[in-house]
């Protein structure tokens, strides 16, 4: 296993969430990639993300990383848009975590990519359907890491909650 510093992240989506992580990352001295056709290269730059490597493709960005994380929204354009080609391109290595939508993941074919060894593992925090159908396939698995979607319900989430939905309002 690589450690945090020698692996290349690679992120797929630059919204709010992929930046903050990325800003996170690069602190820790981590090698970020990213896939986002409208990422602000001014915004990035002003995060001090200038010299993060946009790449062409999500293939491109499956191919290269030693860890794919998630932060896409999820569009009729982009269901199911992860599945089994991707897996295949992924490193042996490698490891996948999706903490932006379920649905963005066909998640059949990623239990076929963590049971076949295809891909080193898995960490979910979304799921096709929340909560996950008992069982989900992916619970029990040594190479897959579940986690409840509650990151909204904390204690220091949730009195922020109305004034956050006042300024998206």
């Amino acid at each position: 296993v690589k450690c945090m510093g020698d692996m290349v992240v690679g992120l797929a989506g630059l919204g709010n969430i992929g930046i903050e992580l990325a800003v996170r990352l690069k602190a820790l001295g981590v090698s970020l990639i990213a896939f986002d056709p409208y990422a602000d290269k001014t915004r990035l730059q002003r995060n001090g993300l200038g010299d993060i490597k946009l790449l062409p493709s999500l293939e491109t960005l499956f191919e290269q990383a030693d860890m794919i994380s998630m932060h896409l929204r999820l569009t009729p354009e982009n269901t199911g848009i992860v599945n089994a080609d991707l897996f295949n391109r992924m490193k042996p290595s490698a490891y996948f975590v999706n903490t932006a939508r379920g649905g963005l993941v066909n998640q059949q074919h990623l239990i076929e990519a963590l049971r076949s060894g295809r891909i080193a593992g898995a960490g979910l925090d979304v799921y096709e359907s929340e909560p996950p159908p008992a069982p989900s396939g992916v619970e029990g698995m040594a190479n897959g890491a579940l986690t409840p979607h509650i990151a909204g319900t904390t204690p220091d989430a949730l009195p922020k909650s109305p004034l956050l939905l006042m300024r998206e309002i």
